[in-house]
């Protein structure tokens, strides 16, 4: 296998570890220095990989060689999570997740989906609006930490799905 080729395929369980560190070191990269102290401190390695155990059931990995370099995960009509390793930035993980995770959807029946995207992430905001996301409200979730819940203002893009 070519280690520059970039493979796109449904994950198995065994991919929860894999799907939780690129998680978790994504996730404290990007999110981590706009989250409330608590929630970070709360979000240690295995608090991704007990969500990733039951996500990898709905989601795509990308690899590189023999390394996850993105996922994609989704529950119903909610895009959930979309993560990339830094280092596939402009590569194309990301478009071809976004892609796979839309038919999907729509595969199993969704005709209107949905995400949350952080106030805080211009990045991925841009990244969901040039691909047909449309913004429509701002809302704040409560995110877990270990004395109750902290407010995260994200925004609500939604889309609809051929």
């Amino acid at each position: 296998m070519n280690a520059n080729r970039l493979v796109l395929r449904r994950a198995r369980g065994e991919d929860a570890a894999d799907v939780a560190a690129l998680w978790h070191d994504s996730w404290h990269a990007t999110h981590a220095p706009y989250s409330d102290p608590d929630v970070v401190a709360w979000r240690r390695f295995d608090w991704f990989l007990g969500r990733a155990v039951g996500i990898v059931k709905s989601a795509y990995v990308a690899e590189r060689g023999q390394r996850t370099v993105a996922f994609v995960a989704w529950d119903h009509d909610k895009l959930g999570q979309l993560f990339v390793d830094h280092t596939e930035y402009g590569r194309g993980a990301a478009d071809l997740l976004l892609k796979a995770a839309e038919l999907a959807m729509a595969g199993n029946g969704v005709t209107q989906a949905y995400l949350y995207c952080r106030t805080t992430n211009a990045r991925a905001l841009h990244f969901y609006q040039k691909r047909g996301w449309v913004k429509d409200g701002e809302i704040v979730e409560q995110l877990i930490c270990a004395t109750g819940t902290r407010p995260s203002a994200v925004w609500r893009l939604g889309k609809s799905l051929p």
